[in-house]
């Protein structure tokens, strides 16, 4: 019978995990990969592409394809390129390109708008926006500041201090950011097509990636937090690597999971740490970034969760290399869990 697996989130954690996958998919038939990818994502090409063609924002969901893709060396190459520069083109991936040219022709199917790049990038398995509405994130800081936009999160580019508090999610009027913070009332659907693959999934996978930028916005939905509650599969959260100075300073395994159950509205099954330090010398450049590995949880202290803890890291390539999880490892802890 096929084994039906979910992932969740955005940025580069997800394709980490879905090029692991994907390779685990070569070697047995019986896998069904889809990706759950934020609708929120507001830097760069993606937000720009968003604002002049109104599309929802195309870089996360290409980079899934990307992970997910088997097209030749030279096709793969020219989705991924980005020509340098100013003027037209400079800057955007030219997958980014592909996709916002698909959402143009198919505007009221987003899933078929993705489907066809993916024919191009030959992607073994399914990619779909958390939602078909163009939103923003919003976060609340302990200062009481409230902050507008995935992108100005990210970079802590804001008044806000201290750890985020509450998390919502908002609809862009016309094309413009709405500054004003106050929750909606009409809910914000979820898409039916994610919300049914959560329902079939027996694995359900958030993370690794921005706990606040790019796994939580997948789960801000009343909807989605029933699929997740009424789940007949598992679902694991992958914990990061290294905190993040404006978004999750100080936090240890158990505050990402604390926090990723709190908006998620329900328990998770299982938890993927790695408990690998990286070198001295590592961990001395990300701390003049603000951030530090992330410390285990001591034991007993997430009670009926399973812990999977086991080096995750990829191999770093030299010292200036950002600290990522291996694909291939983090496919061998999932797939014991199939």
């Amino acid at each position: 019978a096929m084994k039906h697996i979910v992932t969740m989130g955005g940025g580069t954690g997800q394709p980490a995990v879905l090029a692991g996958l994907k390779n685990l998919r070569a070697k047995r038939r019986d896998l069904s990969l889809t990706a759950v990818v934020t609708s929120a994502d507001s830097g760069g090409s993606s937000e720009k592409l968003r604002c002049e063609r109104r599309v929802l924002p195309p870089g996360d969901m290409i980079r899934c394809l990307l992970a997910l893709g088997n097209a030749d060396a030279d096709v793969m190459g020219l989705v991924e390129h980005r020509p340098l520069g100013e003027g037209i083109m400079g800057g955007h991936r030219i997958g980014n390109i592909l996709l916002t040219g698909s959402m143009e022709r198919h505007p009221h199917d987003v899933a078929r708008a993705i489907r066809t790049v993916g024919k191009i990038t030959r992607s073994k398995g399914t990619v779909l926006p958390i939602t078909d509405e163009l939103v923003d994130l919003w976060a609340r800081f302990e200062n009481g500041v409230e902050v507008c936009g995935e992108d100005v999160i990210d970079k802590g580019t804001h008044a806000g201090t201290g750890r985020i508090t509450a998390m919502w999610l908002k609809r862009r009027t016309e094309n413009e950011r709405n500054h004003d913070p106050t929750p909606e009332s009409i809910p914000i659907p979820a898409s039916s097509r994610a919300l049914r693959a959560i329902g079939v999934a027996d694995l359900i996978i958030a993370g690794p990636g921005d706990l606040y930028t790019s796994v939580i916005p997948t789960v801000l939905f009343a909807e989605m937090q029933k699929a997740l509650r009424d789940r007949r599969g598992t679902l694991v959260l992958v914990t990061n690597i290294m905190s993040k100075r404006a978004e999750t300073f100080g936090f240890g395994a158990t505050d990402f999971v604390a926090e990723f159950e709190k908006y998620a509205g329900c328990e998770v099954d299982v938890v993927v740490c790695n408990n690998e330090s990286p070198e001295a010398a590592v961990l001395e450049r990300y701390s003049r970034e603000g951030a530090q590995f992330v410390e285990l949880p001591a034991v007993g202290r997430l009670g009926r969760r399973l812990v999977i803890a086991m080096p995750l890291i990829a191999p770093l390539a030299h010292i200036d290399d950002v600290v990522r999880h291996d694909s291939a490892r983090l496919a061998e802890v999932i797939a014991t869990l199939l």
